[in-house]
């Protein structure tokens, strides 16, 4: 629910590498009023995605370098996206 999320919050957004960052028209379009409430960080950019940092914890991989290692503890601690809780969803 992006408009929820931007009610709540400023959302800081780091584009993907091989992609450009959404620009004020696209952002206008599709959350108008809000534009104010994001911002796009000039960082490094990583071909990399959400959904591929839960495969390789899924998957036994590591994650570091990927990610902060506060996340890595995050997600050790809370068992998140391990490969046996997916097979129950």
């Amino acid at each position: 629910d992006p408009e929820r999320l931007l009610g709540l919050a400023r959302l800081a957004i780091v584009p993907r590498g091989g992609l450009a960052p959404p620009g004020r028209s696209w952002l206008e379009e599709h959350f108008p009023g809000v534009q104010a409430r994001i911002v796009a960080l000039d960082a490094p950019r990583l071909r990399l995605s959400a959904t591929q940092v839960r495969a390789r914890v899924a998957a036994g991989r590591s994650i570091r370098y990927l990610v902060p290692d506060a996340v890595i503890r995050y997600i050790e601690d809370h068992e998140l996206y391990r490969d046996d809780q997916w097979r129950k969803n």
